[in-house]
C-alpha cells in the first residue's frame, strides 16, 4: 500500500486485535478468507507477522518513509511496513570506510524487527542503492521478508514533477542479465537455506557473519538446527577473514560447500574457516552440500526432472525468452546456442506434453538423495493418498509451512552404484554414457565404426561398481561360449533378422547389463540406469547366457529386426542396483570421498499414472475455486530432493522443469463456400483458424 502515513492508522483496522474484520486490513483479511476458503477466523495476522508458520493470511505491507506519524499504529492495525530505516542505514554504511557494520549480524539490526518489516534496496520512488549487491545479500539471507524491485527493463519516461522517471528505473539483473548471476543465485540460496531464525556470529566495521537456524525438523543442538553460515565483507579494497570458529554452530568436522556466486562451488572444513578470505565487497554462504543432479544423467544433456507420456520421453518445443527493450541485448543466462546475440532474447527447448492421460514425472539425482517430493504448479494431488486433515494434497495450505507446502511424496524406484560403459578395450571403460564408446553399423553393409572413448578405466570395484565391461562387435566370445560371435548375424547379413549382442563382465552377483541404441541415423544413444536419455534412444536389458573364461560372465542383448539401410548405433553398460546383497548406502556429503562417490551414483524417484485431463485441483492453491483438468499452456513441475537426515534441519535442493501442455488438436473451418457441394469460382476462398486468444481470418489462393 502506497504512502500509508497520509491516512490515519485507525483507518486500517482495530489496534492489536487479530480477530477483527474492521478497517481496511480487517476487510482485506475477511475477503481473503471468503474468496480463498481459509477458516482462520480466530487470527488474521499470525502468518502475516511470522514467515515461519503455515500461511493462511494475506501479506499486507505499507510504504511509510519516516516518522511522524509513528510506525506503531500501522503495525497494530495489521500491516508490515517497508523498512526504509534499514535501507537508509545500509546506504550510509556499505562501502563507507568511516561507517561500520557492528551489530548487523543480529536479526533486525539497523531497522525493523524481522516480523514487522519488508526489506528493499530500491522502489518505484527511489532507485538509489549504495552497494546494491550487498544490500540484496542482507535482505534475502537474513531473517525477515525481502523485496526485489524490477521494472522488467521497460524504462518509463521522465515526469516533470517527479524528479526523474516514474516508476524509477531498476536496472537489476534479476534474471542474470549482463552476465551477472548474483540475484538468481541469492534467490536460490534463499529458497533452499534462508529459513528459521537468525543467529548472530560476528560483526565489526567491515565484516559480518550470521547463521540461519531451523529446529522444526528435529534435533536439539545448534549443530542440528543450522542451515547456513553467511560471511560478508564490506571492505571494497581488500579481502577479509576472521576467526569465527568459536562462535559458529557447524561442528569443526563439517565439510562445507560455498553456495555464493562469489567463487561458487569450493569446499572447506569448518575447522579451516579462519583461513577463508571473503572477497572484497562480496560474501560467502556455507552449508552442507545438498543433493545434486546425477552427473551420469545430466552430462549428456538430460534434465534432472523428466516427463514421460505413455512410458516414453516426451518431445520438446522451442520457445523464446525475451528481456525488456532496455535490458540486455545479449540476454542468454544459460549460455545456450544463439544465432543472434543482440536481439534481447534466447531460445530454449522445453518438454511438450501432447498425451496427458498417462504421465510420469521422474527425478534423477545423485547418491545423496534420501527422499524426493514433487510439486506440480502450486501444488495438487499427485499420488492419490490423503494428506493432512483428509485433504488429498499431502501438504496443503494453512497446514504445511513453506518447506513442504504443495509437495507430494514420490515413489522411490532405485538407487544404483556407478554405471560403467563398455569398450572394445576395457582400459577405455567410462562411468556414464556421455563420451562412452559407441558402436555403429549400417544394416546390410559390412563396415563397423567404433567411436572410441577417451576415458581411462581405473578397474575399481571397491564401491559395488564393476571393475570392467567388454564388448567388441568384431570379436568372439570365450570360455564355454567359444564359437559365438559377439555380434550376430554380421551387419551385412542382418537385414530383417533379430540381432544377438554379447557383452562380457566380471562374475559378480547383482550385475545388470543394459543396451542403449538408436536406429534413425541422426541421434546418438544416451541413457542411464536403464532409461533412455532422449526420445530416440531405445533400451533393452541383457540376460545372462553363460560363463566366460577366467570366472567371467557373458550377457546377451536381443535387438528387434531392422531393415537394410538402417543406421544402427549403440552402447552397453553394467551397474548394480542397491538392494540386499548389493549394499545399501545413501551418501552423506561429509568428506571428499563421499562427494566423489555420490556423483557416480544415481537415485530415481517418480510419480506415475498421472492424468492431467481428469485431475481435480485448486487453481489458486487454496480452499476456494476448484477445477478439473489442467489447461493447455505452460506448467512447472518441481522436485525437492532431501539428504538422508532425520535428526536436524532438512538439507535439500529444488529442481524445476517448465513444460508445455499441448493436448488440444488444431481446429478450423472453411468459411466460404459455406456448404458442401457448393461451386467454387474465382481463385480465392476464406478460412478461419483459431489462434488464441483471437481467431485469425485468412484467404487461401489457388
Amino acid at each position: 500500500m502506497d504512502a500509508v502515513k497520509h491516512v490515519p492508522d485507525y483507518f486500517f483496522g482495530s489496534f492489536d486485535d487479530n480477530t477483527s474484520n474492521n478497517g481496511y486490513t480487517g476487510n482485506v483479511q475477511w475477503q481473503f478468507n471468503m474468496s480463498r476458503g481459509f477458516s482462520d477466523w480466530d487470527n488474521h495476522r499470525d502468518s502475516l507477522f511470522n514467515t515461519e508458520i503455515p500461511r493462511d493470511d494475506a501479506i499486507l505491507f505499507g510504504e511509510h518513509l519516516g516518522q511522524p506519524p509513528g510506525y506503531g499504529g500501522y503495525w497494530s492495525a495489521g500491516m508490515r511496513l517497508v523498512d526504509n530505516d534499514l535501507r537508509e542505514q545500509l546506504n550510509n554504511r556499505l562501502g563507507n570506510p568511516s561507517a561500520g557494520l557492528d551489530g548487523f549480524d543480529q536479526p533486525g539490526w539497523g531497522g525493523f524487527a524481522p516480523n514487522l518489516g519488508v526489506m528493499h534496496a530500491q522502489s518505484h520512488d527511489n532507485d538509489y542503492a549504495a552497494r546494491r549487491e550487498l544490500q540484496h545479500a542482507f535482505y534475502f539471507l537474513r531473517e525477515g521478508m525481502g523485496l526485489l524491485y524490477s521494472d522488467g527493463n521497460f524504462h518509463s519516461e521522465t515526469l516533470g514533477e517527479s524528479g526523474g522517471a516514474f516508476p524509477r528505473w531498476a536496472n537489476t539483473a534479476y534474471l542474470g542479465q549482463w552476465g551477472d548471476n548474483r540475484i538468481p543465485n541469492l534467490l536460490n540460496i534463499h529458497e533452499q537455506f534462508a529459513r528459521g531464525y537468525q543467529r548472530g556470529v560476528y560483526s565489526d566495521g567491515d565484516y559480518v557473519a550470521w547463521e540461519r537456524m531451523d529446529g522444526r525438523q528435529g534435533g536439539s543442538s545448534d549443530a542440528d538446527k543450522v542451515t547456513m553460515l553467511v560471511m560478508l565483507n564490506d571492505n571494497y579494497a581488500n579481502g577479509a577473514s576472521r576467526d569465527i570458529r568459536g562462535s559458529m554452530s557447524f561442528p569443526s568436522s563439517a565439510y562445507l560447500f560455498n553456495y555464493s556466486d562469489y567463487y561458487y562451488g569450493f569446499y572447506t572444513y569448518a575447522s579451516n574457516l579462519n583461513t577463508v578470505i571473503v572477497p572484497s565487497g562480496g560474501y560467502f554462504v556455507f552449508g552442507w552440500k545438498n543433493p545434486d543432479p546425477a552427473p551420469t544423467w545430466t552430462e549428456f544433456g538430460g534434465t534432472v526432472v523428466t516427463i514421460e507420456q505413455n512410458g516414453k520421453p516426451v518431445e520438446t518445443v522451442r520457445v523464446t525468452r525475451r528481456d525488456g527493450p532496455d535490458g540486455d541485448p545479449g540476454f542468454n543466462p544459460y549460455g545456450l546456442p544463439d544465432t543472434n546475440a543482440t536481439d534481447f532474447a534466447y531460445s530454449i527447448d522445453l518438454p511438450r506434453v501432447t498425451v496427458a492421460t498417462n504421465l510420469s514425472f521422474i527425478s534423477r539425482t545423485d547418491g545423496s538423495a534420501g527422499n524426493v517430493l514433487f510439486k506440480l504448479d502450486g501444488g495438487m494431488d499427485l499420488n492419490g493418498t490423503n494428506g493432512l486433515s483428509g485433504d488429498l494434497r499431502d501438504n496443503p495450505p494453512a497446514l504445511a509451512y513453506d518447506l513442504y507446502l504443495g509437495y507430494e511424496q514420490a515413489a522411490f524406484v532405485k538407487r544404483i552404484w556407478a554405471e560403467k560403459f563398455s569398450a572394445a578395450d576395457s582400459n577405455r571403460n567410462k562411468i556414464g554414457s556421455a563420451g562412452a564408446e559407441t558402436y555403429q553399423a549400417t544394416i546390410g553393409q559390412s563396415n563397423w565404426t567404433i567411436n572410441t572413448s577417451s576415458a581411462s578405466n581405473d578397474f575399481n570395484s571397491a564401491n559395488n561398481e564393476s571393475a570392467w565391461i567388454y564388448h567388441d562387435p568384431t570379436g568372439m566370445q570365450d570360455g564355454p561360449r567359444s564359437g559365438n560371435a559377439q555380434f550376430w548375424p554380421p551387419p551385412k547379413d542382418a537385414g530383417g533378422s533379430q540381432l544377438y549382442v554379447g557383452i562380457k563382465t566380471p562374475k559378480s552377483p547383482g550385475n545388470e547389463v543394459w543396451f542403449y541404441y538408436t536406429t534413425n541415423g541422426l541421434s546418438w544413444p544416451e541413457g542411464a540406469g536403464g532409461a533412455p536419455g532422449n526420445a530416440d534412444t531405445r533400451v533393452v536389458e541383457a540376460s545372462w547366457v553363460g560363463d566366460g573364461a577366467g570366472s567371467n560372465d557373458w550377457w546377451e542383448a536381443v535387438i528387434p529386426a531392422m531393415p537394410s539401410g538402417t543406421v544402427f548405433r549403440y552402447k552397453t553398460s553394467v551397474f548394480k542396483r542397491q538392494s540386499d546383497g548389493n549394499g545399501w548406502w545413501i551418501a552423506w556429503p561429509g568428506d571428499p570421498a563421499a562427494i566423489t562417490l555420490k556423483h557416480k551414483m544415481l537415485t530415481e524417484h517418480r510419480v506415475t499414472n498421472f492424468n492431467a485431463t481428469t485431475i481435480s485441483y485448486r487453481p489458486h492453491n487454496d480452499y476456494g475455486q476448484q477445477a478439473t483438468g489442467l489447461k493447455d499452456g505452460f506448467h512447472i513441475i518441481s522436485a525437492r530432493a532431501f539428504l538422508n537426515r532425520n535428526d536436524g534441519a532438512a538439507v535439500y535442493n529444488t529442481f524445476k522443469q517448465t513444460f508445455y501442455l499441448d493436448t488440444e488438436t488444431p481446429r478450423g473451418y472453411i468459411q466460404w463456400p459455406a456448404n458442401d457441394n457448393d461451386t467454387v469460382s474465382g481463385s480465392e476462398y476464406g478460412v478461419v483458424v483459431p489462434n488464441r486468444p483471437h481467431r485469425a481470418r485468412g484467404m487461401v489462393s489457388h
